[in-house]
């Protein structure tokens, strides 16, 4: 019931927005978004809203998603949104898919999204994968059972240039392991034996490589295989004694700690003990401290675990088999947050270093504060660091608090570093915080620019408006200040920022920003302008058909990139062009050749939208790329996009095909 109820209320466009724009001004404080400007796929799957996605789509609405996020986040969300989004935005994924394929595979975990790139035209030959070990173990069950990977006998010891690696091996998991030897072939031959078993000795543990293996080999090896099972064992019992040793955890007592000290324990052994008692809090330090005066020597800025009782004997080296134990317990109070036990160091006359600045100010941002926490000129715990890091995670009420003891100390650079810190971790909320502290970026105009360059500016929407307003009191003409912030928008494929900007001025002209267009992957900017292009142009501009000028300058562009054939197929759709518009570039020209040198989303292009007759005009393609194969897949997996079923044994293309491999293709 409740179910239905939604649907019926949320199927309903205007009740949609309403709902929306309603939560937009409660949540104000928080930048959200309004219904219309969410197409930012990854937006809506990272804060949950799969359903919302789905709506759109249903609505058949424009969205954007980069192609990072398609095949990874969107991938391993949901295999038909993934399926959708890839063919509305298939000739610029396909780009980035071309060049990064194995970033992607080792990034996918839905083997369902692995098939259909497969089966549909995709496939790519991961056998010589740099580090296959990274892949899903369910991506990996697919692609090997499907043969889509052939492990051969020593896959598993040689690297991706088929070499005998020194390294390969040690980062194995056991999963691994046992599931490409499932898909090995047997028996394994006494070469391949006298190679695995070599690389199996040179590396530890390499225990579950042999197990694995071993009963793939052809029977009684006489390949030192009984010599190499010795020293495995001798390896496991040796582990299994070393397992055995007392291990310090947080749930030793210090009781416990303070007996084992009284040993002459090992360097090992003295860091965990350290590491347990301050792991658990800032007394048990103390406790153990003050207990072992005897045993701890501060000198020369640096602290040592004694193995015996301090004499100050000179006759007797009381240093020897001491263990340095300055670091680990900064380390470790770090790590906790723990001020006390550094105030404590540096009171004894240590320098101290934050080696894990992030980790301890993570920790410190979650306590209460109060106006007894120590910051010690000289404690190198920078009090810009507090600032900085309560921007990184979100913390206002740590801002709020420090802000006021030593904000005022801040320089101009940390100032654009925070606003940099809040925009790359994505609290937004904090802008509104430093804000609030009279911290604007507006206050350094050139600097301003240049970061909305590297960042966008959608959420310092107000701060732009304050820039603009301030250069409006000395110049009369903005126009080229607003196109260069309209060229940041569609440099970020921002349709916030780009709204805005149209929202704030309407433009003569957008001529100097074609170039862009072979950039811009966000169709709903483009949208945007063409539905409300009477928002967006002057009224002289658009009785001179500038919106015709625009689109007809993106059939001169060459060579035509993925994004250019993204913004044609938009243009053909709605309409906003003469069809015969195609003519004037050849590459969209249905009369032209097939080119040298296409890239493989041209290619694939073509073939979705050509209707050919015959696979012969691809002949050229096939001889004069070194990566044929791909096309070749392609044109295999959708012969039904061709006028005739292409014959694979006609003379022409046999002929022309053994050139490229020595045995004629199979049907």
């Amino acid at each position: 019931m409740i179910v239905d109820s939604y649907r019926a209320v949320f199927s309903n466009r205007y009740l949609a927005t309403k709902i929306y724009n309603a939560v937009h001004q409660i949540q104000i404080d928080r930048s959200p978004l309004k219904y219309d400007d969410i197409v930012d796929v990854c937006w809506m799957l990272k804060y949950g809203h799969v359903g919302l996605v789905r709506e759109k789509i249903k609505r058949n609405e424009y969205l954007y998603v980069k192609p990072k996020h398609l095949f990874s986040i969107v991938a391993n969300t949901d295999t038909q949104m993934f399926i959708y989004l890839f063919e509305k935005n298939k000739y610029y994924a396909l780009e980035y898919y071309d060049r990064y394929y194995q970033d992607i595979f080792l990034l996918l975990e839905n083997p369902d999204v692995v098939r259909y790139l497969f089966q549909n035209g995709y496939a790519r030959d991961l056998s010589h994968m740099v580090q296959p070990q990274y892949l899903d173990i369910k991506v990996l069950s697919c692609l090997l059972e499907n043969q889509w990977i052939k492990p051969t006998p020593t896959f598993l010891v040689k690297d991706y240039n088929g070499m005998i690696s020194t390294t390969v091996s040690t980062n194995y998991k056991k999963e691994y392991v046992d599931l490409v030897a499932k898909y090995t072939p047997s028996p394994i031959q006494h070469a391949d034996i006298q190679v695995i078993m070599k690389h199996i000795l040179d590396h530890e543990p390499g225990d579950f490589l042999f197990d694995a293996l071993s009963p793939l080999f052809v029977k009684d090896p006489d390949t030192g295989y009984q010599q190499t099972l010795e020293i495995l064992n001798k390896r496991r019992k040796q582990r299994e004694v070393e397992n055995t040793k007392k291990d310090y955890n947080i749930n030793s007592t210090i009781g416990e700690l303070l007996a084992e000290c009284n040993m002459n324990i090992n360097e090992e052994c003295c860091y965990q003990l350290w590491r347990s008692c301050i792991s658990q809090g800032d007394q048990a330090f103390f406790v153990m401290w003050k207990s072992l005066p005897s045993r701890i020597v501060v000198s020369n800025d640096a602290v040592f675990h004694l193995a015996r009782d301090f004499t100050n004997d000179p006759y007797l080296s009381d240093y020897e088999g001491a263990h340095r134990i300055k670091e680990i317990i900064v380390e470790s109070a770090c790590r906790v947050g723990s001020l006390k036990i550094l105030e404590f160091l540096y009171d004894k006359g240590l320098t101290l270093e934050v080696s894990d600045e992030e980790a301890f100010h993570r920790y410190l941002i979650k306590k209460r504060f109060s106006q007894e926490e120590p910051f010690h000129e000289g404690m190198e715990i920078e009090k810009f660091g507090r600032l900085y890091y309560s921007c990184m995670y979100g913390s206002a009420e740590s801002f709020n608090y420090l802000y006021p003891l030593f904000g005022q100390e801040l320089i101009e650079e940390e100032v654009l570093k925070l606003f940099e810190t809040c925009l790359k971790s994505r609290q937004y909320h904090m802008i509104r915080v430093l804000e609030s502290h009279d911290l604007l970026m507006a206050d350094y105009v050139t600097e301003f620019f240049e970061f909305c360059d590297s960042h966008s500016f959608s959420h310092l929407l107000d701060q732009v408006d304050m820039v603009m307003a301030r250069m409006a009191v000395y110049r009369d003409d903005l126009d080229d200040i607003y196109l260069e912030l309209l060229d940041i928008a569609f440099k970020h494929n921002d349709l916030i920022a780009a709204k805005h900007i149209f929202n704030k001025h309407k433009f003569a002209s957008l001529n100097n920003l074609t170039h862009k267009l072979d950039t811009l992957e966000n169709l709903a900017i483009v949208d945007y302008i063409y539905k409300n292009r009477s928002q967006c142009f002057t009224e002289a501009a658009l009785n001179n058909n500038c919106m015709q000028t625009l689109f007809d300058d993106v059939f001169n562009k060459t060579p035509v990139s993925a994004s250019i054939i993204h913004l044609v197929e938009y243009l053909v759709q709605e309409n906003c062009i003469d069809i015969n518009m195609e003519k004037k570039q050849l590459f969209f020209d249905h009369d032209s050749k097939i080119e040298k040198g296409y890239k493989f989303y041209q290619v694939v292009y073509l073939i979705d939208h050509r209707n050919y007759s015959s696979i012969d005009p691809f002949i050229d393609i096939l001889m004069n790329d070194g990566d044929w194969l791909k096309y070749l897949e392609y044109i295999y997996r959708n012969q039904d996009k061709f006028q005739n079923k292409p014959s694979f044994q006609s003379p022409y293309f046999q002929s022309n095909f053994k050139k490229l491999t020595t045995s004629p293709i199979q049907r």
